[in-house]
């Protein structure tokens, strides 16, 4: 009695697990695309000037000169401006409010308060950092488009293990 059919079927329905899971797994992404990401907001003080001040750094602390910054309300663009030589920007604005402040790596959300309205916990500036790496948040269809050797290694056991098993069966010795 061969096992070969067997390890056939097993290699067949690895295959079409395969298959089905990555098209959940696209839909799924298609599905968390299409809800708007709400943004989490920033308390930030305005000076006594009404100026909403920030920097943008790296991720490793260094400031970053000459990034565009755009400020705006309601998605519409209120003022544009650049980084100095410290990585400063600033914006004169008429009075507290939630603002979302863009630069080529995202969006940041903040609520700019008046130094006499802010919370406690509000700051003198906004901190944006470039090039943040929050790990463990890439969609699974981005690893395997990302790194092609991971791709191929799960294809290869995929096939590589049933084979293996039908091997190893086939291999031990039958009683006479």
């Amino acid at each position: 009695m061969s096992s070969f059919p067997q390890s056939r079927r097993s290699i067949a329905c690895c295959m079409l697990l395969l298959l089905v899971s990555q098209e959940v797994i696209l839909a799924a992404d298609k599905a968390v695309q299409s809800e708007p990401a709400e943004l989490q907001m920033h308390d930030v003080r305005l000076s006594d000037k009404n100026e909403l001040k920030g920097v943008v750094v790296t991720s490793q602390g260094k400031t970053l000169q000459e990034i565009s910054v755009v400020l705006q309300a309601d998605g519409k663009t209120v003022q544009k401006t650049t980084t100095d030589k410290d990585g400063r920007f600033s914006f004169t604005v008429d009075k507290g409010g939630s603002f979302q402040i863009v630069t080529s790596e995202g969006i940041v959300g903040c609520r700019a308060w008046t130094a006499k309205a802010a919370p406690p916990v509000a700051a003198n500036q906004i901190l944006i950092v470039h090039g943040q790496v929050v790990r463990g948040q890439r969609p699974i269809r981005e690893l395997f488009r990302s790194d092609p050797i991971f791709a191929a290694g799960v294809l290869a056991a995929a096939i590589a293990i049933p084979i293996a098993i039908h091997e190893s069966q086939s291999d031990s010795p039958s009683g006479s």
